[in-house]
C-alpha cells in the first residue's frame, strides 16, 4: 500500500475558514427517529441537550511541537510526537552521565530530510542537543535529549513552531488560536479541532441547563498527519 493511494484533489474553496466567533460554525443535526436533517449553527447546540445529558470534551493541549536545527552544520527539521515513557539517558557523557539520566528524555520524532538522521548523529536544536537513538519502520525515530520532558516542552513553546496540517495557508501564528478554551493538559502535535466551536459562553449556557461536563484526556498524535 501506497500513501499516493490516499490522495485527492481538495480545491482550495473547499477548505473551511474559521468564522469570527467560534459557535457560529455551521453543525448538521440528524433526528434520529423521522431521519430528517437540518443545518444548524454550533451555539445552537443547547437546543438539542437536556438536563442530565452529558458532554464529554477532549482537554488536551497542543504544544509548539515542530523544531528547525541542523545535524552537522546542515538544516534538519523535526517533529516532537510524544516522549517515551521509560526514557533512556542523556546524551551526556563521563562523570555527567548519572545526572543526565535524572534529566534526560526520550522522544519519538519526525524528522526531515529523513536521510540526515542516522542512528549516532547529534541533532542542534538552538540549545537543545539530542542523539539519534533508532529509526523505527514506520518512518519515526528516537531521540535522546540531554532535557526533562517538560524542559523540552517550554523550549519548544519557545523556539518553535505549530504544526498545522499543510493546507492551512500560512498556517498559525497564535498558539490561543489553534487551542481549544478548556485546553489542559499539553501533549497534542494537532489540535482536537472539533472542540474548536465550544466557546466559554456557550459551555456555561449548558450547564446553566443541566448538561454535564466530562473532560478526558486524549493526546493527538502522528496519525493525524
Amino acid at each position: 500500500m501506497r500513501t499516493s493511494d490516499f490522495d485527492y484533489h481538495l480545491p482550495p474553496r473547499a477548505i473551511a475558514e474559521p468564522p469570527a466567533r467560534r459557535d457560529r460554525s455551521r453543525m448538521l443535526v440528524l433526528d434520529r427517529t423521522s431521519g430528517k436533517m437540518d443545518h444548524r449553527m454550533v451555539r445552537d447546540l443547547p437546543e438539542f441537550l437536556s438536563s442530565g445529558d452529558v458532554l464529554v470534551v477532549n482537554d488536551t493541549k497542543v504544544f509548539r511541537a515542530r523544531l528547525h536545527g541542523t545535524i552537522d552544520d546542515r538544516a534538519v527539521e523535526i517533529l516532537l510526537v510524544r516522549p517515551v515513557q521509560d526514557s533512556s539517558p542523556s546524551p551526556s557523557h563521563g562523570e555527567g552521565e548519572r545526572e543526565g539520566e535524572r534529566r534526560g528524555s526520550q522522544w519519538v520524532v519526525l524528522g526531515k530530510p529523513g536521510k540526515r538522521f542516522r542512528v549516532g548523529a547529534t541533532v542542534v536544536l538552538g540549545k537543545l542537543r539530542g542523539i539519534v537513538r533508532a529509526r523505527e519502520e514506520d518512518g519515526t525515530l528516537r531521540i535522546v535529549f540531554d532535557r526533562s520532558v517538560t524542559q523540552i516542552i517550554a523550549y519548544a513553546n519557545r523556539i518553535g513552531e505549530i504544526p498545522t496540517p499543510p493546507y492551512i495557508a500560512g498556517g498559525v501564528q497564535k498558539l490561543s488560536d489553534y487551542q481549544t478554551t478548556y485546553a489542559r493538559h499539553v501533549g497534542s502535535v494537532a489540535a482536537p479541532t472539533a472542540g474548536f466551536h465550544l466557546t466559554p459562553q456557550l459551555l456555561a449556557s449548558l450547564r446553566t441547563k443541566g448538561v454535564h461536563l466530562a473532560r478526558v484526556t486524549l493526546h493527538v498524535g502522528l496519525g493525524t498527519f
